[in-house]
């Protein structure tokens, strides 16, 4: 059954708002997810960072234990803190 031209004009002029509409709402919902991730790396003497390692999903990160416990820049003020 063929459609007459208005009918398909009809339906171009409701079903492309409603298909643009689709993709808007799929890629709002796509750019509400946070990807957080760990990026390891370890300070120089100098006080430089360097990229120890690959970036990884935080929640599949597993740290690899340091010399007094605590990683990172932050972990050596909290070493000097407690004494």
């Amino acid at each position: 059954m063929a459609y007459p031209d208005w009918q398909r004009f009809a339906l171009l002029l409701i079903g492309g708002p409603a298909g643009h509409d689709r993709v808007v709402v799929y890629l709002a919902m796509q750019a509400r997810q946070v990807q957080a991730f760990v990026q390891p790396v370890q300070l120089t003497e100098e006080g430089k960072m360097v990229l120890i390692g690959v970036p990884q999903d935080l929640l599949a990160y597993q740290p690899q234990d340091s010399d007094n416990g605590y990683a990172g820049a932050m972990g050596d003020q909290a070493a000097l803190a407690r004494g």
